[in-house]
């Protein structure tokens, strides 16, 4: 997963110099990538009740079974036992589009859990830029759902 964050975080011309992801090169440089493993829901749930909101940090969660990511996905983000906690899925079956570039890691169903305050201020932040100007629509879309 750390190959990932760093391919990520990576400045590309077609996106008018930004990373795929701005924050993930402070991440890195932190060491705040923490990887889990869940095999079921209840795993998820308390592996987000574990963390402890936090600026920069970001939780990886590796799924091997795909096939309920989305939904895993909206029941964290409306869960109000970690109201702190955003989720995002990344699944390899579904790769988004920024300037042409798949931000997916290509190899395992994740989902990646992040301070939600901390999200949406560096989001709000990056809305006032061209940052998401070369991202595909349908991917933006769903990147910025719950905004």
């Amino acid at each position: 997963m750390l190959s990932w964050a760093e391919r990520i975080s990576q400045p590309l011309t077609e996106n008018n110099g930004w990373p795929i992801c701005p924050y993930a090169k402070k991440a890195i440089v932190n060491q705040s990538i923490k990887v889990w493993t869940a095999e079921n829901y209840r795993d998820l749930i308390d592996i987000a009740k574990q963390i402890t909101p936090r600026a920069w940090s970001i939780d990886i969660v590796v799924f091997d079974i795909p096939d309920y990511l989305d939904d895993w996905v909206e029941d964290i983000n409306f869960d109000m036992e970690c109201d702190y906690v955003y989720a995002l899925a990344d699944d390899p079956a579904r790769p988004g589009d920024v300037a042409g570039h798949n931000p997916s890691n290509g190899a395992h169903p994740v989902i990646i859990l992040q301070d939600r305050d901390d999200l949406m201020h560096k989001r709000a932040s990056l809305k006032s830029t061209n940052y998401y100007s070369t991202w595909a629509d349908w991917y933006k879309d769903y990147v910025l759902k719950s905004d």
